[in-house]
Parts: structure tokens; C-alpha cells; sequence
């Protein structure tokens, strides 16, 4: 709020300099869309999937959708170490070093697909603790938690290679390919 008054001051030499251009704009909704439409997609998928749920299932088989939700968010952590190979990418493509930019991607999918490979054993292992850690001791829905969550660890690692590229292609403005 201070910066904003000093910039309206009529004493301050520092003017608030005011640019819009069409162009810059188009750019900023061209990048942004992709982003825009992907969580749009996430959020309605995951209201469909809550709302065939709630009409459909049991309160034990909601459970075990809720526990198969949890797991999945640890996608989450794919999509960090995905932007954080941004400045590199960004850096390379100034650049024109397409070749760099191969190798970069070969190696972060490499490095994605063996991160997410330990994630997924470790996960696929210790499923019968992670239901426990969700409240879910004993008895039918007990197992059948344990099976769901083993069955999302395996595609854990075709969503951490899904994140890398959606990622790349988002950076390199080829968004129509990231959707």
C-alpha cells in the first residue's frame, strides 16, 4: 500500500508507468490457458469421480476411493521437480541448443522414471501401513485398500513422465501438445 501512494505522489520521481500491449497480453493468455485448462480438467474429473462416489458407493468403498485420492497427490511432487528444470530449459531455448535440450529431457525422464519407480516400490510395499495411517485397521475394506493402492502405485510412474512433458511443452509455448 506505501508503494502504491508513493507512486501517486505528486513529489515522488518515481512515475507508475502504465504499458498494455495487445501482443504481451496474448502471450500471457496463450501460456496461461494450458495451465488453466488442465485444472480444470483435474477439478472436474475429481468431482465427477467424488460425485459417482457419494451416489453410487458405500461409505467403505469411499473410504477406499478417498485413500486412492491421497496417494495420487503425491503426484505433486513430480510437478516441482519437473518446473525446476524451467531455467535450464528456458536458458537453453534462448540459446537455439536443441541438442542440450534432448539430452535434458532424456535425463530428467530418466531421473523421473527411476524417482518415480522407488516411490511406486515403496509405496506398493508398505500399501498395508498406508492404509492404517487413513484409519483403516481390519476387515474386507482393510484389503481392498491395500489392492487399490498397490494398483496406484504402478501408475505412478506413467504420471510422473506425463508431468515432465506436460511441463516441457508448456515451456517451450507448444501448448495445444501439453493439453
Amino acid at each position: 500500500m506505501l508503494i502504491c501512494l508513493h507512486f501517486v505522489m505528486s513529489k515522488s520521481e518515481i512515475k507508475f508507468f502504465y504499458c498494455l500491449k495487445f501482443h504481451d497480453c496474448l502471450k500471457i493468455f496463450k501460456s496461461g490457458v494450458t495451465r488453466a485448462y488442465a485444472l480444470c480438467v483435474n477439478s472436474l474429473m475429481t468431482f465427477a469421480l467424488n460425485k459417482f462416489a457419494v451416489n453410487n458407493l458405500d461409505i467403505d468403498t469411499i473410504s477406499v476411493v478417498i485413500i486412492i485420492e491421497k496417494v495420487i497427490s503425491l503426484s505433486n511432487l513430480f510437478l516441482g521437480l519437473s518446473t525446476a528444470m524451467r531455467p535450464v530449459l528456458v536458458s537453453l531455448r534462448g540459446e537455439n541448443n536443441t541438442k542440450s535440450m534432448r539430452y535434458l529431457m532424456r535425463s530428467v525422464c530418466f531421473d523421473m522414471i527411476i524417482l518415480s519407480g522407488i516411490i511406486s516400490l515403496i509405496i506398493f510395499t508398505f500399501a498395508p501401513y498406508l492404509a492404517k495411517i487413513f484409519g483403516v485397521h481390519d476387515g474386507l475394506i482393510f484389503h481392498e485398500s491395500i489392492k487399490a493402492i498397490r494398483i496406484i502405485s504402478a501408475a505412478i510412474i506413467f504420471q510422473a513422465v506425463m508431468i515432465v512433458f506436460f511441463c516441457y511443452y508448456t515451456f517451450i509455448d507448444k501448448n495445444f501438445l501439453a493439453m
